[in-house]
């Protein structure tokens, strides 16, 4: 218990010491806040953008839960997700709140560990995947816009390097039936059968189920570029509610979805610190 008020105490020290310097070095300022309150119009359609993708993304994982053949209502997905995105606001990271999801999920669906675990992974792979789909996609695109030089040669190597990444993770998932997948050949030699492994597997096994719904995994795919699409469309609205002029709409399906990476992060609360620190070194 003690070690949990310590930590607790740390993190609350690291937050405040982080928007401390944030205002000190005159990165973080009220004004423009205030400024945006005067043009609601764009702060209410931002909200209605930023809301339309959390509802995809809440629905596209339904779908995957449902493909590991735990029959639950839409319903019970819709609480334990937004319960997940609370806990998002006070764990470390952006990533957090998807063990307080799955955790809700096991208690609605007991003896289903393995394949809500496995959704629950494979969702945020969708969900990462997704982020890079939408910046590789508008990098190639805009290609010969001075924007996308702008940017600096590090951030588009990473990101056309993660996304070569990805498609190699998916025609490998969807192309390699179990019988060829190496994975599954080293799990089933006895140096490969270590208990400690078993669970381990059982996760991998699930994430395989998705091979044999290639129409719900490349829905999903589409609809989480659609969902950070919609989310980078709310960013746009806040900043021209802000009067934030000068950054290119185009960069901006790039820079978010980098800074979205970053900020998943687990070191602070909602990504407290680290987007901010990705989203300032880019712009």
């Amino acid at each position: 218990m003690r070690d949990r008020h310590y930590w607790t105490v740390l993190k609350t020290v690291f937050i405040v010491v982080i928007i401390t310097v944030l205002i000190r070095q005159d990165l973080l300022s009220l004004e423009p806040i205030l400024i945006a309150f005067s043009r609601w119009p764009w702060i209410l359609t931002g909200w209605a953008f930023m809301l339309f993708s959390t509802l995809t993304t809440i629905v596209r994982w339904h779908f995957l839960i449902r493909a590991q053949g735990i029959q639950i209502p839409v319903k019970r997905t819709f609480q334990a997700a937004f319960v997940g995105l609370f806990f998002n606001m006070f764990l470390p990271g952006s990533l957090s709140g998807d063990l307080v999801k799955g955790y809700y999920i096991v208690r609605a669906a007991p003896g289903h560990t393995a394949a809500t675990v496995s959704s629950v992974l494979f969702d945020r792979i969708v969900g990462m995947s997704g982020l890079i789909a939408l910046a590789a996609i508008v990098l190639i695109a805009g290609r010969g816009g001075e924007w996308a030089g702008m940017l600096g040669t590090p951030v588009i190597i990473a990101v056309l390097g993660i996304a070569i990444g990805v498609s190699v993770f998916y025609i490998a998932l969807l192309g390699v039936d179990e019988q060829r997948d190496p994975i599954l050949k080293i799990a089933g030699t006895p140096s490969g059968r270590l208990s400690f492994l078993r669970g381990a597997l059982s996760v991998y096994r699930g994430i395989r189920v998705y091979h044999d719904k290639k129409a719900i995994t490349l829905t999903a795919i589409v609809g989480s570029v659609v969902a950070h699409a919609s989310f980078a469309v709310g960013w746009i609205c806040y900043m021209k509610a802000m009067g934030i002029d000068g950054i290119p709409t185009a960069a901006l399906f790039v820079v978010v979805p980098v800074g979205m990476l970053v900020a998943a992060i687990p070191l602070a609360p909602g990504g407290i610190g680290t987007g901010h620190a990705a989203f300032l070194a880019i712009f």
